[in-house]
């Protein structure tokens, strides 16, 4: 699963929850942008990773280091024979590269079709 979080207000999004008894927030950007946190973790059953906190855009290398120090525990921890690791078709997910360090490490992949929702890290 990951999450990305904009610290400096909304992420194309024109409306937000609040309290009517409050004062409404106003929500503006920075010109330069690049306010944001994005957030990655994994779960099974009664099982959870770490969560691992992501800095800048991942591309594919980077992508595959974080599930090396972050997924690679968390199967340690996982007592099921069988397991399948369910990602969207982000672009770093499809890569050649991705897709080799998967099998590289033995971790079957639930197929994805195109254009589906996007459930990441998801495991059955």
């Amino acid at each position: 699963m990951k999450k990305k979080f904009n610290l400096d207000g909304p992420d194309g999004f024109n409306y937000y929850w609040h309290d009517l008894r409050k004062e409404r927030r106003v929500m503006s950007r920075r010109a330069q942008g690049s306010g944001s946190v994005m957030i990655w973790a994994a779960f099974k059953k009664n099982c959870k990773s770490e969560i691992a906190f992501l800095n800048g855009r991942l591309n594919s290398t980077g992508y595959q280091n974080m599930l090396y120090d972050h997924l690679l525990p968390f199967i340690t921890l996982i007592e099921d024979d069988k397991t399948i690791f369910q990602q969207d078709n982000a672009p770093i997910h499809t890569a050649s590269s991705t897709k080799k360090w998967f099998q590289e490490f033995g971790i079957e992949l639930l197929p994805w079709p195109a254009l589906s929702p996007e459930p990441v890290g998801y495991f059955y």
